[in-house]
């Protein structure tokens, strides 16, 4: 079974950060909109990957 998973990527000065993969893209999207619109943090965008897992 294949499933999608997201995180935030931001950077606030000259560092980047990363949140935790999570498989619920509603809470993604919503820390997203929280960072565009905050003070501090720059370059936010959400990012995917593919998680493949074996049949038991």
């Amino acid at each position: 079974m294949d499933a999608e998973e997201w995180r935030l990527c931001y950077a606030v000065g000259g560092l980047t950060h990363y949140t935790e993969w999570c498989g619920e893209f509603h809470r993604v999207a919503a820390l997203y909109e929280q960072y565009q619109q905050g003070p501090y943090a720059s370059a936010v965008r959400i990012e995917a990957r593919e998680v493949i897992r074996e049949a038991e």
